[in-house]
C-alpha cells in the first residue's frame, strides 16, 4: 500500500499507521497510540459482551502484558466496572484476587518504565511492593511455559491478550474455558496462534472472539486522525479546540462504525466475528481503491 501511495503522489513524505501521538495538540490531551489500542478493544468487547445481553460491569478479566497497551486496557475495564484480575511480562504474572484498582496500576507503571535504574523491572518486583498481590513465576520446559502455569488457568470471564504475537495457545484456550471463560479479545496483533483459533470455534457459538484486525484498531484511528490534522491549514487553531473529550468521541465514532460493519457482515455471511472481520476489512480496501479509480 505505501509503495502505491508513493507511486501515485511522486513523494515519499507519508507514512502507514506509524507511532503517531496526539498529546501535542492540546495541553490537556494525552490520548496517544498505545493509550487508543487499549480503549478501543474494551469499547469493542463491550459491544460484543452487550449483544449477549451480558455486561462487562463485574466480569472477571485476565490481561497479559504490562506495557502501554495492557495498562491502558486495564484502566478502560476497570472503568467500565470490570475485576482485573492479572497483568504480566516474560518472568511470569501477578495475580490480584479483588482486582487491580487505579493507584496499584500506578505502582505497576512505576515498578516498570519510572525507576531510577532506567530500564525495566518485572513484574515480581511489583509484587514485593503489594500486600495482595500474588507473582507466579513462568517455568519453562522446552521453550514453553508448563501447562497450568499462566493466567489462562484462573477462573474468569474474559481474557485480553495484550502482550505479543502468538501468545494464546491451545491448551490456553482449552484452560480458559474450563475455567469458566467465555470470549477473548485481542489487544496485541493476533494474540492467538491458529490452533488457538481453531479451539475458540470449538467452544460453542457463545464464545465471543475479538481478533486483533478489528478490536485492537484503536491506535490505528488515531494515527489516521493524526494524519487528518497535519493537512489542515491551521493546525495551531485544531490544537486549541480539540480536547480530550473530542478525541474520546473520534475513537469511540471510530470503533462503532468498525464493529457495525463487522456485525453486518457476520450475519449478511453467516460466519463467525474472525471471517466477518476479514470480510469488512477487504470490503473496506476495495472500496476505496473502486474510489481511487483503481478497480
Amino acid at each position: 500500500m505505501y509503495g502505491r501511495y508513493k507511486r501515485m503522489k511522486r513523494s515519499y513524505d507519508g507514512g502507514l499507521a506509524g507511532d503517531a501521538v496526539i498529546n501535542d495538540l492540546a495541553s490537556d490531551v494525552s490520548l496517544n497510540r498505545e493509550r487508543a489500542t487499549g480503549i478501543g478493544c474494551v469499547l469493542f468487547a463491550k459491544r460484543m459482551v452487550e449483544e449477549q445481553g451480558r455486561s462487562l460491569e463485574g466480569a472477571r478479566c485476565v490481561l497479559t502484558g504490562s506495557g502501554n497497551v495492557a495498562i491502558s486496557t486495564a484502566r478502560a475495564l476497570i472503568d467500565a466496572g470490570a475485576i482485573v484480575l492479572t497483568l504480566s511480562d516474560t518472568s511470569g504474572f501477578v495475580f490480584e484476587e479483588n482486582g487491580f484498582t487505579k493507584d496499584m496500576l500506578d505502582q505497576v507503571e512505576r515498578v516498570k518504565k519510572k525507576n531510577p535504574y532506567g530500564y525495566n523491572k518485572r513484574m515480581s518486583e511489583y509484587s514485593k511492593l503489594s500486600a495482595t498481590g500474588k507473582f507466579f513465576s513462568k517455568a519453562i520446559s522446552n521453550d514453553r511455559a508448563i501447562e497450568g502455569n499462566t493466567v489462562w488457568t484462573l477462573k474468569s470471564d474474559y481474557g485480553f491478550p495484550c502482550a505479543v504475537t502468538n501468545e494464546v495457545e491451545a491448551a490456553d484456550i482449552k484452560s480458559f474455558v474450563i475455567g469458566g471463560g467465555s470470549g477473548i479479545f485481542e489487544g496485541s496483533n493476533r494474540s492467538c496462534s491458529q490452533l488457538a483459533v481453531e479451539n475458540i470455534y470449538k467452544s460453542g457459538p457463545n464464545f465471543l472472539y475479538a481478533p486483533s484486525k478489528a478490536s485492537n484498531a484503536g491506535g490505528a484511528i488515531m494515527s489516521a486522525l493524526s494524519n487528518q490534522r497535519m493537512t489542515l491549514t491551521s493546525i495551531a487553531e485544531f490544537g486549541k479546540s480539540t480536547t480530550q473529550e473530542e478525541l474520546l468521541s473520534h475513537l469511540t465514532d471510530g470503533i462503532n462504525q468498525i464493529y457495525e460493519e463487522c456485525h453486518a457482515a457476520r450475519e449478511l455471511y453467516s460466519v463467525d466475528m474472525n471471517d466477518a472481520a476479514n470480510i469488512a476489512a477487504f470490503s473496506r480496501l476495495g472500496h476505496a481503491m473502486i474510489k481511487q479509480g483503481y478497480i
